[in-house]
């Protein structure tokens, strides 16, 4: 259940990196 949590934080992370780098270009 950890092990989830973590993935679920890390693709929460991944996503609003991508969203950062669209809004940048």
């Amino acid at each position: 259940m950890k092990q989830c949590k973590c993935i679920s934080i890390y693709i929460y992370i991944m996503y609003a990196f991508y969203s950062s780098e669209y809004y940048m270009h």
